[in-house]
């Protein structure tokens, strides 16, 4: 616009209408954009606008709105369009140098993107591992206990009481059926307790008994030898 307004030596209302809304633009678009780059980026900014083309175009710009339509611009329109395509190759250049720096980044977010997605693809495969082991161990353990249990008391309840206590609780896990193996391993030995005491207990009865039993054998013939002896003598006194 600045081109055909200096070609014309003034502004009108709608090339001065229209210079104002894109410079307005333009402004709004670069404080934006300026908020947006990092401490390193701004810096750089900052010394493109310090340089001579940048600073001739703000007093271009300055001189623009301060004559508007009331006085002929002096101002060479072909060095006028040196100057602005300098200060736009500069532009250009801070651009592609940004969008380069903002594509690396956007390179190394996606790798470390990556990098965490396989990371948490490890995790997740080692706590199903994890989970899956525990589970098994788990099934494993009940099922051991139960199978054990169910052994036990089959065994106790056709009185076999043979079996040793320890093997019971042998595979038994701290869980609910783990404490029922091992109430059943003190079933059984209270059992096998209770019926080695009665073992104990009838085998001294039986002792007893047959004892008793020599005992009374050999009253049985003392007294018959005697009954033997008082006939002999009975026999002899009335012979006499």
């Amino acid at each position: 616009i600045l081109g055909i307004v200096f070609s014309h030596g003034r502004f009108t209302e709608k090339t001065l209408a229209a210079f104002a809304n894109n410079l307005g633009a333009y402004r709004a678009y670069a404080e934006s954009m300026v908020n947006m780059l990092s401490e390193t980026q701004k810096l750089r900014w900052e010394a493109m606008q310090s340089q001579p083309e940048f600073q001739q175009v703000a007093d271009i710009h300055q001189q623009a709105f301060a004559k508007a339509t009331a006085t002929k611009f002096s101002i060479d329109d072909a060095a006028w369009f040196d100057l602005a395509t300098a200060r736009l190759s500069k532009l250009s250049e801070f651009v592609t140098v940004l969008s380069d720096e903002l594509a690396a980044e956007a390179g190394d977010i996606k790798q470390s993107a990556q990098n965490q997605l396989v990371l948490l693809t490890a995790l997740l495969i080692l706590l199903a591992i994890v989970t899956t082991f525990i589970i098994k161990k788990m099934i494993h353990s009940m099922s051991v206990s139960v199978i054990t249990i169910e052994q036990t008391l089959t065994a106790v309840a056709s009185g076999d009481l043979t079996m040793d206590p320890t093997q019971v609780t042998a595979e038994a896990g701290q869980d609910e059926f783990g404490n029922i193996a091992r109430a059943a391993s003190t079933l059984v030995s209270q059992l096998q307790r209770v019926i080695g005491g009665l073992s104990s207990a009838s085998a001294q009865l039986a002792a007893a008994a047959e004892e008793s039993s020599v005992v009374t054998a050999q009253t049985f013939n003392g007294i018959k030898r005697q009954q033997q002896d008082t006939e002999l003598a009975a026999t002899a006194m009335h012979q006499m």
